[in-house]
């Protein structure tokens, strides 16, 4: 599975966050896609980085990432 992550860093702990899922997604076997903006923050990471358009064409799924909801603490 090719899912393209797009998280919102203004968020409270939203690297944490999506180094969490990332990990999830990663251990899962899913093939991870990011914008290039987001190379110097998550760059160490095992993720493809490439345009949005090309992001939203070669994946199957797209997880807009801010924070956890209050229901999932």
């Amino acid at each position: 599975m090719k899912i393209y992550l797009y998280p919102n860093l203004d968020k409270t702990h939203c690297f944490e966050y999506t180094t969490a899922t990332y990990e999830r997604l990663h251990k899962n076997g899913a093939k991870l896609f990011m914008d290039t903006c987001y190379k110097r923050v998550f760059g160490k990471l095992d993720i493809t980085f490439c345009s949005e358009d090309e992001c939203v064409k070669q994946c199957d799924i797209c997880l807009l990432y801010t924070s956890p909801s209050p229901r999932d603490r």
